[in-house]
């Protein structure tokens, strides 16, 4: 164990995680990313940074799922909780003031979401309202206009919040 493994019982080094996976089957993989998230939620961990973690291992779990065809409703649900994960840790980094980690978190989010046919209009949202309060105005307004524009019209609240945003996007642009 001495010096393959680091205090956490992870690979000292990318390189021998990186040959520890390609030597795997991509179930096998799959299987070990979700038991980490498992045994990390299990924990009780609630800090952003354990967050991320169990959020980045279940992402890593659907890429190996996705990759492989396997996108069925458990895929789906599995997606549905990282996104929730990375939502929450996304906007406690941008609470500290980590509003590009942060913004970085919420994309991902979405991400998930539009990848596994889930809901993700207000995901967007909140994506493009972190884009305007880390100065990233282009990037704000570009993820804006990619909405699906009709399910915002259909949804009194999400209209309204769209609205807020887009205007936090004039107001500071301008």
């Amino acid at each position: 164990r001495a010096g393959w493994l680091d205090e956490t019982g992870h690979p000292a080094h990318d390189l021998i995680h990186d040959a520890v996976l390609d030597a795997m089957s991509w179930q096998t993989e799959a299987t070990l990313h979700g038991r980490a998230a498992a045994l990390l939620e299990a924990s009780g961990a609630e800090a952003t940074e354990d967050l991320v973690a169990i959020g980045t291992h279940l992402e890593s779990h659907l890429e190996a799922l996705r990759s492989n065809g396997e996108t069925g409703s458990d895929a789906s649900h599995v997606a549905e909780h990282a996104s929730d994960l990375l939502t929450s840790a996304g906007w406690r980094m941008v609470a500290r003031g980590g509003h590009d980690a942060g913004t970085n978190l919420l994309g991902r989010a979405a991400s998930l979401r539009r990848t596994f046919g889930l809901p993700s209009v207000e995901p967007e949202i909140e994506h493009a309202l972190a884009l305007v309060e880390s100065g990233q105005m282009s990037e704000a307004r570009q993820r804006l206009r990619s909405i699906d524009h009709d399910a915002v019209e259909q949804d009194p609240r999400l209209r309204a919040y769209a609205g807020v945003v887009d205007s936090a996007l004039t107001l500071y642009s301008a």
